[in-house]
């Protein structure tokens, strides 16, 4: 069983990676985008709950606080990661926002008092210095002093990411589907009060194709996925979500070279490589093993 629900969550993170051609073909900012993701999400589950669900949003007390307070920093992950690439490199930005897995670990350890073995420390460490050759950080060295704004923005959007869930996995309780309804109607309202107050939104007109890929990225890309995100996020280990969300960069660095033209190095092989041995050799030890055999099996 738990090898499965780990499977189902490394296929969701690399479809998390294939995010990038949507959102590259829709003619908007990235903070509008980001925006519209929140509000067409929300909307999409709470139609879905209103039509299919006769007790609608009854039976919600119980974990109401913590599905706001974890939507508050959704938007807060969302605010930070796009508007960090305003102050830096893309590059820049993926390093530091995806230090967030180190994040959950050590959050875990300490706030879920999940252990923390000597093994884990080591391949986040592999992991995050992979990070650095697939970001290109390697051979462009270390951000500058004016970039340290963007670098700061990412390590918010990181934390905030951190504390998503942290949250959702201690307090697992609660329909899944009404618990990322709530988690995405407070990033909504966060993120339309962030871009009332930043942007001007009748400066940009929707085609066609804008209406389209917002849809996909909205009611598929994240409703759909927010559900499924956090049905699994729960229920495996902490070590897992931070080594499999190392999925997501690596699957966008592929389509961007094979399906976008983008240039590839033998740095990103090397980051690849560094990446995925780390999940492997971390998820893959003898007494891993042994635990799937006695009593998880499906």
């Amino acid at each position: 069983m738990m090898r499965k629900l780990k499977i189902e969550f490394l296929l969701l993170m690399c479809a998390y990676g294939c995010l990038g051609p949507v959102v590259r073909g829709i003619s908007l900012p990235s903070l509008v985008i980001v925006w519209a993701r929140a509000v067409i999400s929300a909307a999409a589950l709470l139609i879905f709950l209103l039509l299919f669900r006769r007790e609608g949003l009854k039976d919600c007390r119980t974990f109401l606080g913590p599905m706001i307070f974890s939507g508050i920093f959704l938007a807060v992950d969302w605010i930070g990661l796009f508007a960090s690439y305003r102050y830096t490199t893309i590059a820049t930005t993926t390093l530091c926002y995806y230090i967030a897995p180190v994040l959950v670990l050590l959050g875990a350890a300490i706030f879920l008092r999940e252990k923390l073995s000597l093994r884990q420390v080591i391949c986040i460490a592999v992991a995050v210095a992979g990070m650095g050759f697939v970001t290109g950080m390697v051979q462009n060295g270390l951000p500058k002093l004016s970039e340290m704004k963007g670098v700061l923005l990412a390590l918010l959007g990181a934390l905030g990411y951190a504390v998503v869930i942290l949250i959702n996995k201690r307090y697992p309780e609660g329909d899944q589907l009404k618990r990322t309804l709530i988690q995405l109607c407070t990033a909504a309202l966060m993120m339309t009060v962030y871009v009332l107050w930043t942007t001007d939104l009748s400066a940009y007109r929707l085609g066609a194709k804008d209406i389209g890929l917002l849809l996909l990225l909205g009611v598929v890309m994240t409703a759909a996925a927010y559900i499924a995100y956090f049905s699994l996020v729960v229920r495996i280990p902490s070590g897992s979500v931070a080594f499999f969300s190392y999925a997501d960069p690596v699957v966008a660095v592929i389509i961007s070279v094979f399906f976008l033209g983008e240039p590839f190095s033998i740095y990103t092989l090397i980051g690849a490589v560094m990446i995925i041995g780390a999940a492997i050799v971390a998820e893959g030890g003898f007494k891993m093993k042994q635990q799937e055999r006695g009593g998880n099996q499906e």
